[in-house]
């Protein structure tokens, strides 16, 4: 798809930043939404599955990744850890990424 709205592509650049590191979203897929009229109205089913989304993400970060943060930086802070101590890490870590990236299913 070729784009030649360079608004859209400015959106679409600073949406993703870093494009070299592979954005999340393919081009194909965001530019038409930025070409419907539809998007640009502020919708409250909208509004409260992005908050929903949002206090979601916040509470797994506060409540989950917070609490494993302490876990996984002794590991990773330069010492030798002891056996158990690198695979309670290692799970931690894990955990910790897995709780602020999961993101939520597409709804059919």
């Amino acid at each position: 798809m070729k784009e030649f709205c360079f608004i859209h592509y400015g959106l679409f650049v600073t949406y993703f930043p870093h494009l070299i590191a592979d954005p999340v979203l393919h081009h194909k897929e965001m530019m038409p939404q930025f070409a419907d009229a539809e998007n640009y109205r502020l919708k409250a089913e909208n509004f409260a599955v992005g908050s929903a989304i949002f206090m979601l993400g916040l509470a797994k970060k506060v409540l989950i990744a917070d609490n494993f943060s302490p876990m996984v930086g002794s590991v990773f802070s330069g010492h030798d850890p002891q056996f158990t101590q690198a695979w309670i890490g290692l799970l931690a870590q894990n955990l910790f990424n897995i709780s602020v990236t999961a993101k939520p299913r597409k709804r059919d």
